[in-house]
């Protein structure tokens, strides 16, 4: 393949990178909009210059202005008594480090058990994508906003990388923070994302991406070559990725199939109505899918024989609601998260409180915690 097979991605005239998300019975999703190519280029601008201080202490002074929808947050990380208003009980529910949402607000738990808030300077609604390298996603409904917060240690660091509204998370293989500008890394060079033509990538992998063809024919696997190898058929949307394997599923979602991109095998997941994320387990050997039809469930199943091995009805209606945050379905808010152990940790609403199920490898519920009220995502740090 020449350069003549090649193009630009043009950010302007294609449509969205990733599918269409399913329809939502009772929350509609919303679509991202992007500027013009002008505007594409003075963000990209901004992001080389990000990337020469990405990892720099900031210091806060004065309280900026909160930023518009397209524009790059300037989030503060401070240290805040945070306990003597949550009380114990965030610290009861999980073994740290991670990060939970409480009534949109995002709290860090340490491994030691320090309690404190993340990004104070912005006080809008957040919710959490993934996280990974040591670092987590996040993002702000009904905004671009998205930032990526590495301050998550015991002592504040400042270190945090919002991301301009132009730039487009992809999931990565190898858990890095991948874009259709390339990897988000100090001293990366920053270029649209080349592909042939009339592909769009919606993942990165170790040699190349997967893509979806413009005529919504399916997704495939680019590694360079003229050849490139049909993985599923119609419209598909990636939810996670790891290693060697990728999980997709349609605009209906009701299955949800799990490919391997070194046995080329692929296994099929009945979840049913409208999975809209999900996420590996540490060592790939289950998925949990997030499951919004007439209840929202959780479904955890075996990787290898696609059985479903638990399924757990949680709502979060109480405490207002998961909704989206910009970005593909792999980086959508998730109200579960796998810990270091390989446990899975469900934020569930019942009629008696807010409680935290764990899920051992088999499926089974290890144990079930009262949790603070608002409490409505827990997602585990492990250092990259």
């Amino acid at each position: 393949m020449d350069e003549d097979d090649l193009e630009t991605i043009d950010l302007t005239g294609a449509p969205p990178r990733n599918a269409t998300r399913p329809t939502r019975r009772r929350r509609p999703s919303r679509r991202i909009v992007l500027g013009s190519i002008a505007v594409v280029w003075v963000v990209i601008a901004a992001v080389v210059a990000l990337s020469h201080t990405s990892g720099e202490k900031r210091t806060s002074g004065a309280r900026p202005p909160s930023p518009s929808p397209t524009t790059a947050a300037s989030p503060t990380t401070a240290e805040t008594p945070t306990r003597r208003v949550l009380g114990n009980g965030l610290v009861n529910v999980a073994r740290g480090p991670f990060v939970a949402i409480i009534d949109w607000t995002p709290i860090l738990v340490t491994q030691t058990g320090q309690v404190r808030r993340i990004l104070v300077s912005d006080t809008r609604r957040a919710l959490l994508g993934p996280a990974q390298r040591g670092a987590v996603l996040v993002g702000y409904p009904d905004s671009t906003t998205r930032v990526i917060d590495e301050d998550l240690g015991p002592r504040t660091t400042g270190r945090y990388d919002p991301l301009p509204a132009a730039i487009e998370l992809i999931p990565d293989a190898d858990g890095q923070w991948w874009s259709n500008l390339g990897q988000l890394e100090p001293g990366t060079r920053l270029r649209i994302a080349r592909t042939p033509v009339g592909t769009i990538p919606v993942a990165h992998l170790r040699n190349g991406y997967l893509v979806t063809d413009r005529r919504r024919a399916g997704l495939l696997e680019w590694t360079g070559s003229p050849r490139l190898p049909l993985i599923g058929v119609g419209p598909a949307r990636v939810l996670a990725l790891d290693h060697n394997l990728v999980a997709w599923s349609d605009n209906a979602g009701r299955v949800v199939h799990v490919f391997d991109l070194d046995a080329r095998r692929a296994v099929d997941i009945a979840c049913g109505a409208y999975a809209l994320t999900a996420r590996f387990s540490r060592d790939r050997s289950r998925l949990a899918i997030l499951v919004s039809a007439e209840e929202d469930s959780m479904v955890l199943a075996d990787t290898s024989s696609g059985h479903v091995i638990a399924r757990s009805v949680f709502t979060h209606e109480g405490a207002g609601g998961l909704t989206d945050i910009a970005g593909p379905p792999a980086f959508q808010p998730a109200p579960f998260s796998f810990d270091a152990r390989g446990d899975l940790a469900l934020v569930a609403t019942t009629a008696t409180g807010t409680i935290v199920k764990s899920f051992d490898p088999r499926g089974a519920v290890i144990r079930s915690v009262p949790a603070p009220s608002g409490l409505q995502q827990v997602v585990f740090v492990v250092p990259g």
